[in-house]
């Protein structure tokens, strides 16, 4: 997988969870890399009523938040 891919392996493992568990997705945790801060993953996010949560990149203190 490349970091282009990042949006769509997302809203397919997403559908796949959600099938699986039969709930819905209600909060996402990611660092702030850019493969999950565009507009467009964002705006998926929000019609989704996905909460984001971001972490700041390089901080171990954070791992075990995710």
């Amino acid at each position: 997988m490349t970091k282009d891919e990042a949006f769509e392996n997302f809203k397919s493992w997403k559908h796949l969870v959600q099938n699986q568990i039969g709930k819905t997705m209600k909060r996402f945790k990611t660092d702030n890399g850019l493969e999950v801060c565009s507009k467009l993953f964002n705006n998926f996010c929000k019609d989704n009523n996905i909460v984001r949560h971001r972490t700041v990149v390089g901080t171990p203190q954070q791992n075990g938040l995710a």
